[in-house]
């Protein structure tokens, strides 16, 4: 029941589940599987069940078995911020080096969707640009680390009401 900082253990949490992300992206990459879209929120589980735990082992590890909304918060909150800039740096690596070839995929699908829309050819021309412009494997990190750390912080915000539980004081009412 040590008061241990907080960073260390965020540290610790934000990294396992990026490593459990980063396993489950590859094996999207090498089954060639990246497209089917039930597979892909598969990440997101990961994150869920990944902050659940983290606020629950801060409260049960490092505060004795009670932690107030404020502290659960603050611990599912940092360890959304970490898992969200590494894994930012991984999906940098991963368009930059792994598969510089997912930019190129995804211009296809916006440039055929807007086709099956019926857009005119300006408008296909300007959301091609415009699209090109936020794949970039910098831009791809930035709205991966943006989207992580919202969701996060969201979940965070939800599992920390549940996951609460105040010092008994010893007194009844």
């Amino acid at each position: 029941m040590s008061d241990s900082p907080l960073l260390p253990f965020a540290f610790k949490f934000g990294l396992g589940v990026v490593f459990l992300m980063v396993i489950h992206s590859l094996l999207l990459f090498i089954f060639d599987v990246q497209d089917v879209t039930w597979l892909q929120y598969i990440s997101y589980v990961i994150v869920i069940a990944g902050l659940i735990g983290a606020i629950k082992a801060y409260r049960d590890d490092q505060h004795g078995g009670s932690i107030s909304y404020g502290q659960a918060l603050g611990a599912g909150t940092m360890v959304s911020l970490v898992l969200s800039v590494f894994f930012g740096i991984y999906t940098y690596i991963f368009v930059k080096f792994i598969d510089p070839a997912v930019v190129d995929k995804i211009m296809e699908r916006t440039e055929e969707a807007m086709i099956q829309q019926g857009q005119s050819d300006e408008a296909i021309e300007t959301a091609l640009r415009w699209t090109k412009a936020m794949t970039t494997p910098f831009m791809m990190a930035i709205w991966s680390n943006i989207t992580y750390f919202v969701v996060g912080f969201i979940v965070s915000l939800m599992a920390s009401a549940f996951l609460k539980k105040e010092k008994q004081t010893g007194y009844s009412t």
